[in-house]
C-alpha cells in the first residue's frame, strides 16, 4: 500500500472532490485510460498491461484507479532510482487532475524524473507537420487512414532519420468486407 505524505484528510477532500464532480466517469479520464464499454456496459481499459494502472482493478473500474492514482501522486519519493514515482510515470494525469482539482504542485513531493526528463529531452521537437501518405482524393479513406505527425527534432535535410512519427492506424479485420470499409469510414 503506498503510504502519502500528504495529509491524509487533504488526500481525502481531494477523493471527494473528484467524486463530487464525477471524474471517473469524465470523458477525457477515459481516453486518457483507453476505457470503453464493454458488451455488457461496463467499462475495461483497451490496454492490458498490469503495469499501466496504479490499481489493481484499474482495468475495469475507472474511480478505483483515479482514487490510486491521486494517492500515489502524494507518496513520497521512492528510493529505488530504477522506479518512477506516479508524478513522473503519468504526467499527463497529473496536468488534468490538478486542473480540475485544483492540486497545489508545492504541496507534492519532489521526485527525480529523469527517464520523463531524458525522454523529453531527446524528443525535444523543433516543429510538427501533419503529412499525408497518399494523397489520392478519390480515397478518401486511404488518404486519411494512412495520416501521421511528424516530429521534427530539427529542420534541416540531414537529419530526417532522427525525427520522431505519431502513427494512427485502423485496427480492422479486413475479411469483414463491406463492414471493414464503412467502419474505416464511419471511424470505427
Amino acid at each position: 500500500m503506498i503510504q502519502p505524505v500528504f495529509a491524509s484528510s487533504a488526500l481525502e477532500d481531494l477523493k471527494a472532490k473528484a467524486q463530487e464532480k464525477q471524474l471517473a466517469s469524465h470523458p477525457y479520464w477515459l481516453r486518457l485510460l483507453h476505457y470503453r464499454r464493454n458488451l455488457l456496459g461496463r467499462f475495461q481499459s483497451e490496454i492490458d498491461d498490469p503495469t499501466f494502472f496504479v490499481s489493481p482493478a484499474g482495468r475495469r473500474e475507472p474511480a478505483a484507479e483515479l482514487d490510486a492514482t491521486l494517492t500515489a501522486f502524494f507518496a513520497p519519493p521512492l528510493a529505488d532510482p530504477s522506479q518512477q514515482h506516479a508524478l513522473c510515470r503519468y504526467p499527463a494525469r497529473f496536468d488534468w487532475l490538478k486542473g480540475e482539482l485544483g492540486i497545489e504542485p508545492s504541496a507534492l513531493p519532489k521526485p527525480d524524473c529523469a527517464r520523463l526528463k531524458n525522454w523529453k529531452d531527446q524528443m525535444s521537437p523543433q516543429q510538427v507537420a501533419l503529412v499525408f501518405a497518399s494523397a489520392y482524393m478519390n480515397n478518401p479513406s486511404s488518404m486519411y487512414g494512412h495520416t501521421f505527425l511528424l516530429l521534427r527534432k530539427r529542420t534541416d535535410k540531414n537529419s530526417e532519420l532522427l525525427n520522431y512519427v505519431i502513427n494512427y492506424a485502423a485496427d480492422l479485420d479486413a475479411s469483414q468486407g463491406i463492414l471493414f470499409a464503412v467502419k474505416g469510414l464511419m471511424g470505427g
